[in-house]
This record gives C-alpha cells, structure tokens and sequence, in this order.
C-alpha cells in the first residue's frame, strides 16, 4: 500500500513539476530557472499537504463529499455555504478529486501572483500599503462566511469556484482595456464575478 502510494506521489509530482516547468519556460524563463522555480513550488505544495494531514485523501474525495451530503448534517450545512455562493456538485469533484498536491499547488500559484503583483507596484513607485491594497482587489478564495478581512461583495469565494473564475478571466484576455474598464468599475474581482454571475454571464460548472 505505501509502495502505490509513494509511486502515485512521485507521478503528481512530476507531472505538475513538468508542467509548471513549461509554462514558466513559456513565459520567456530561462529552462534551468523554469525547472528550479517548478522543482521548488511543487516541493512547497507536498510540505503543506503532509503540515494539513491530506496528502493521502481519496481521489475520489469530491464523490464522497457530495454521498455524504445527503445523510451527513455538517457536511450538508458545509456544502450549504458554498452552494448559496454558486457552488454545484461538478464543482466540488473538479476541485475535491484532485490531487490534494495539485491543489496545494493552485493556492500557491495564487500567493506568487498576488506577491508579483506587490512587487511590480512598489517598483512602480506606490507604498507597500498601497501595492497590497491593488493586490488585495485580485480574486481572494476562501470561507465566504469570514469576513474578518473581506466584506460584504468582496468577500472570499468557495475555492471550489476557482476554475470557473480563470475561464471568465480568460474571455477577457484578447480585450485587456475592456476588462479593466469594467474591473475598475467594482471595488475587487470578488465584487465583479458576484455581478457576472447575478448577471447570468458566470461559466457553467463543466
């Protein structure tokens, strides 16, 4: 049983370490400074997965999850929160049936990108005060019920949301002044989605 599950571990790995390798390289990266960059991130994401104790969850987790919300009553109250933020049941398998390494490794793309994003305003002059304000106001995943930090439209979205998120995204890659006319027009990402899909206009959970 170890022995598979040392061999699973080692294929995630490297799948996602090869695959990040090449979209760093495709960026314009050096191969040797792609590689150490994947090498590194991905090193990051087994560490947090064994600290939360879910590297060896199910690859079937999000099947168990949404079995168990027809008996189980924390986790019907659990699903409860997410499915009132849009939340549907191919949601929760996209991102339970995942690897909880590749997850891991999701979250971490999204703390390189925000901290990219402090660093490229603070060489553009701004405060770190102010550089984090503009990071702040990119997607925030999270409890949709804390908002200790966030508030109101702005609060966190179910992570479960997440690949839903980057497909809305993507359709505004090939008109970036649009997007950012009509992002500038609400107070974060978080507040522009909720409008998208009150607005109807919120990719369908594939």
């Amino acid at each position: 049983m170890f022995g598979a599950k040392r061999r699973a571990l080692r294929e995630v790995t490297g799948r996602l370490t090869r695959e990040l390798m090449e979209t760093y390289a495709s960026m314009g990266l050096p191969l040797g400074q792609a590689m150490e960059m994947a090498k590194g991130q991905v090193r990051e994401a087994v560490r947090r997965s064994k600290a939360n104790g879910t590297l060896d969850s199910p690859p079937d987790m999000g099947d168990l999850i949404l079995q168990a919300e027809a008996t189980d009553e924390a986790t019907r109250k659990r699903l409860a929160v997410k499915r009132a933020e849009g939340v549907r049941d191919a949601d929760v398998r996209w991102w339970l049936n995942m690897h909880d390494v590749e997850r891991h490794l999701l979250l971490i793309q999204d703390e390189t990108s925000k901290l990219g994003v402090v660093s490229y305003w603070q060489d553009q002059g701004l405060s770190m005060e102010e550089a984090v304000r503009r990071a702040e106001r990119m997607v925030q995943y999270g409890d949709p019920t804390d908002t200790s930090h966030f508030s109101g439209e702005d609060r966190p979205l179910p992570v479960e949301l997440k690949d839903r998120v980057n497909r809305l995204m993507a359709g505004f890659e090939s008109d970036p002044e649009e997007a950012k006319r009509r992002m500038d027009a609400f107070s974060s990402a978080n507040a522009f989605i909720r409008a998208e899909m009150r607005a109807d206009r919120f990719p369908s959970s594939a």
